[in-house]
């Protein structure tokens, strides 16, 4: 340390025991209750401590701090609270997902399901099944043999209900498999309305096979 900061020191150092002159003649007059003349309230004395200290400078008359070569540090704390999402949202969707069935139906969702109605999506509607009616074991159609040869064996198959219209054209479709199986699920039930509207149609449909060679039921 060299000769002049000793001096800017030393003088910093007279500042202060001058500093503490002072409070300690302040505090004999509280305390000792002398200087009646001078006495004023916690509140004054408060604030002429405070604008001592503030008329002080900061340095002594003559000093220059020294600064630090040293790089200044950056804070780079980042924060560390993230969103947080609400935990009754949460629960209300997965209630809402593992619970489809409660799931309230809104009006254009009401309007679509009243309108699957289950009688006009039946081919023919009211049909009454006998008490002891048991589906015969039809021999499936596919749609590549000929169509007249599958009528006679579903006829046959149901002679004891020759005159039921509604029975025998709901119990068509149970020999029927593949693409005769879906050509039946399309057809429009205000086009059929007897058997004879069935049978028609069927062998309209696949009219190009009734010219191939006969079948086992032709012989």
């Amino acid at each position: 340390m060299d000769e002049k900061t000793n001096d800017q020191v030393q003088a910093v150092h007279q500042d202060v025991e001058g500093l503490k002159d002072q409070l300690t003649k302040i505090l004999e007059l509280l305390t000792t209750g002398r200087g009646k003349s001078i006495v004023r309230t916690s509140s004054q004395v408060e604030m002429d401590l405070t604008q001592v200290l503030e008329d002080m400078p900061a340095y002594p008359s003559g000093f220059t701090p020294q600064r630090s070569s040293s790089p200044r540090m950056v804070d780079r704390t980042y924060p560390t609270s993230f969103p947080t999402s609400n935990p009754n949202t949460t629960t209300q969707q997965e209630a809402h997902v593992s619970d489809p069935i409660s799931t309230p139906i809104t009006e254009s969702g009401a309007d679509m399901y009243e309108s699957i109605n289950a009688t006009q999506l039946c081919l023919i509607s009211d049909v009454v099944i006998p008490p002891k009616f048991k589906t015969p074991n039809f021999e499936k159609y596919n749609g590549t043999t000929c169509p007249k040869s599958h009528l006679v064996m579903y006829c046959r198959k149901m002679s004891d209900y020759a005159h039921d219209d509604k029975l025998l054209i709901h119990c068509f479709q149970d020999s029927l498999v593949g693409p005769a199986s879906r050509w039946y699920m399309q057809l429009d039930g205000s086009q059929v309305h007897r058997w004879k509207d069935l049978a028609d149609s069927f062998l309209k449909q696949y009219k190009y096979n009734i010219d191939m060679t006969p079948d086992r039921l032709d012989l």
